[in-house]
């Protein structure tokens, strides 16, 4: 942190060094710095739009593959469910067809 501290003040004494020594007029001088400014500051403001498009396509392509995995997870899931479920089913039946067949009919 100390290094981008003592780069930013060495980069200020350049530019006002810079304007001392200028042989331009100050309205010139002036001009210059406002125009560079304005530069600047539309760089920064397109570089931030580019970068905030660029984190809502992630977000997005995040979401959907997220949203994928989990409707594969949750169609993994369901398969050995229904297994279970038939396999109960099966269970009940045979279970039903012995008490049925073991337990005497009334009045016979």
């Amino acid at each position: 942190m100390k290094s981008v501290s003592f780069f930013l003040m060495g980069l200020g004494t350049g530019a006002a060094l810079a304007m001392l020594y200028s042989p331009k007029t100050g309205a010139d001088n002036r001009d210059l710095l406002k125009r560079r400014t304005q530069e600047g500051t539309d760089y920064v403001k397109h570089s931030a739009s580019q970068s905030a498009g660029y984190l809502k396509r992630q977000s997005a392509d995040l979401g959907r593959s997220a949203a994928e995995k989990f409707e594969r997870g949750k169609a993994a899931a369901m398969v050995p469910l229904q297994e279970l479920a038939t396999a109960i089913e099966t269970g009940k039946q045979a279970y039903s067809d012995a008490v049925r067949t073991s337990t005497p009919e009334a009045g016979a």
